[in-house]
């Protein structure tokens, strides 16, 4: 499957399943964000886990001393998929 084929599926789901796309954050705790559904982010990670973040600040610098890190791969796709403006 290839990436495009991803987004289409995350979309489709969306609509069907009501699956909201939405800030995840890696597992391991090191304040790294990603994109996506529940379990899975828009750049294929699926050891991620929902994040109190919400999708409009992604990107953004929020508490500076944690050196807090925002997956570029995730930010791209979204943009060009139109779920994050660009």
């Amino acid at each position: 499957m290839n990436i495009i084929e991803f987004i289409k599926g995350l979309f489709y789901k969306q609509e069907q399943k009501a699956e909201k796309i939405i800030v995840l954050e890696d597992v391991r705790g090191n304040f790294r964000y990603h994109i996506g559904v529940a379990g899975r982010s828009l750049c294929g990670r699926d050891d991620v886990m929902s994040s109190r973040i919400s999708l409009d600040v992604f990107g953004q610098k929020l508490v500076t001393h944690l050196k807090e890190n925002y997956c570029s791969e995730c930010e791209r796709i979204a943009k060009e998929s139109g779920v994050l403006k660009a």
